[in-house]
């Protein structure tokens, strides 16, 4: 745990979390909507959609509990929509569904599993941008809420250190 808060992997983090909140934003504002994230691998926003997707997988990557959606999620950008477009939305689904069940296991924040799941509620085949991005944004959330929390504990401890 240690290891997670040096301010280097804290920025890092930070830098992750947000660019996969941006990431849609900078999509749907210079391109417009399309049918799911994926698709804009079709678009000039290819280096986007990969870099943030490499980016996100090496920081989820970081923690033992979340190998196996990195995994995923690395794998489905390997595999474009363009050439193996099965593979990849196998790969997709597989991502969000490991996501969630990770979400569900987690003591502290198994709550967001909540609102996740309720995305499912915009899922509308084959037009599923809606509920893929507000999917990333609590699995952002979720994320950044347990950074913060590892980063208050570990200042507590530091105060509780100094005092001693």
């Amino acid at each position: 745990m240690m290891d997670i808060l040096k301010s280097d992997k804290i920025i890092y983090k930070l830098f992750a979390i947000t660019l996969s909140i941006m990431t849609p934003i900078i999509l749907l504002s210079f391109y417009g909507y399309s049918e799911s994230i994926s698709s804009y691998w079709k678009t000039e926003f290819r280096p986007l959609f990969i870099f943030t997707n490499a980016v996100t997988s090496y920081y989820l990557f970081s923690n033992p509990k979340w190998k196996i959606p990195s995994s995923l999620l690395l794998l489905l950008t390997c595999f474009s929509v363009d050439d193996y477009l099965f593979i990849h939305n196998v790969l997709a689904v597989a991502f969000f569904i490991t996501s969630f069940l990770t979400i569900l296991i987690n003591k502290r924040y198994s709550f967001y599993a909540i609102p996740y799941l309720c995305s499912l509620f915009w899922l509308k085949i084959p037009d599923i941008l809606v509920a893929e991005i507000i999917a990333v944004y609590i699995l952002s959330l979720f994320h950044l809420s347990e950074l913060l929390h590892f980063v208050i504990i570990n200042n507590k401890r530091k105060k509780i250190k100094k005092e001693s």
